[in-house]
């Protein structure tokens, strides 16, 4: 064979047919951030929404204090269901036979049973306004819970509690 023969003739080189291990190291990297973002979205998602099932649960219960209250308001205007949020049940005496100390007991329960840390206070305050001094009654329950955090846990001296406080008028 001649040299011009040989040098007329080019080299092939073979191309490169796949992937590769830094291309498919690089990949795996980006899809493990992805799914390590999805699964806190999905913490984050069922945090707020078990925080929104509580904010629920605390209202419902406040609101169950107000119907308790009004229901029995002779009652209730002469202090028979007030209760601080340490109290089990009302401390007023002379109540009778309204069913007041079996009623805020059981609402006490449920409150300790339905929210973490879950308590409630009720008050009911006389109040005169206008011209003419029109008596009425207020009333304030107030619902507190603790919440759960990551660095306390249910911890209730260290975390502010949350809480849901319902006024009006009777």
């Amino acid at each position: 064979m001649s040299s011009s023969s040989m040098t007329s003739r080019t080299l092939s080189i073979p191309r490169q047919g796949g992937f590769t291990l830094l291309e498919v190291l690089i990949a795996i990297i980006i899809l493990a951030m992805g799914l390590l973002g999805l699964a806190k979205l999905q913490t984050v998602g069922l945090t707020a929404n078990n925080l929104a099932y509580q904010r629920s649960q605390a209202s419902i219960l406040a609101y169950e204090g107000v119907d308790m209250v009004y229901a029995d308001r002779e009652f209730a205007q002469n202090g028979c269901y007030d209760v601080t949020l340490e109290e089990d049940e009302p401390s007023a005496g002379g109540c009778g036979e309204s069913p007041n100390v079996d009623l805020v007991k059981d609402w006490k329960r449920r409150l300790d049973h339905t929210l973490p840390g879950g308590k409630g206070s009720i008050t009911v305050t006389e109040t005169k306004h206008g011209k003419d001094k029109t008596q009425t009654y207020i009333v304030h329950i107030r619902v507190e819970w603790q919440r759960w955090t990551e660095e306390d846990g249910w911890n209730a001296d260290s975390a502010k509690p949350l809480e849901v406080e319902v006024t009006t008028g009777i």
